[in-house]
């Protein structure tokens, strides 16, 4: 396994691995405002599960702010999350590269998807250039 980042969230809690990862992800998109526009009046959870990387990473928005915490057992979460990610980090990654990828590791199992719509509002946050 290759090393995964560390980042420290807006409450000051030390994230490792895949947490750390989903909170940087959206760092930028949170200070410059695009998260916050973006998910204004929204609540939802959503799970990244790597088998291969622990431990999980649970993402909650509320109202245009984000939380990250790490899950080291998803299947004991007191709440099932809105959407989720499930699979091999090697198998995600294929999913950058274009909709026939993601359609083969859906297709095949390799990477499971829950709430794709709920999903898709973290693709349109990425995507999000510039706040109007």
């Amino acid at each position: 396994m290759s090393e995964l980042p560390r980042a420290s969230d807006s409450t000051g809690q030390h994230l490792d691995g895949i947490p750390a990862l989903v909170y940087t992800a959206f760092w930028q998109h949170k200070i410059d405002g695009r998260f916050r526009k973006a998910t204004k009046g929204i609540s939802e959870s959503i799970l990244f599960d790597f088998i291969d990387y622990r431990p999980a990473a649970l993402m909650t928005i509320d109202d245009g702010d984000y939380t990250v915490t790490p899950v080291a057992d998803p299947e004991k979460l007191a709440r099932k999350p809105d959407a989720s990610v499930r699979g091999r980090m090697a198998d995600a990654t294929q999913l950058l590269n274009g909709l026939g990828a993601m359609i083969k590791a859906l297709f095949t199992g390799t990477i499971k998807l829950k709430g794709i719509r709920k999903l898709y509002l973290l693709v349109k946050i990425l995507q999000t250039k510039e706040v109007d």
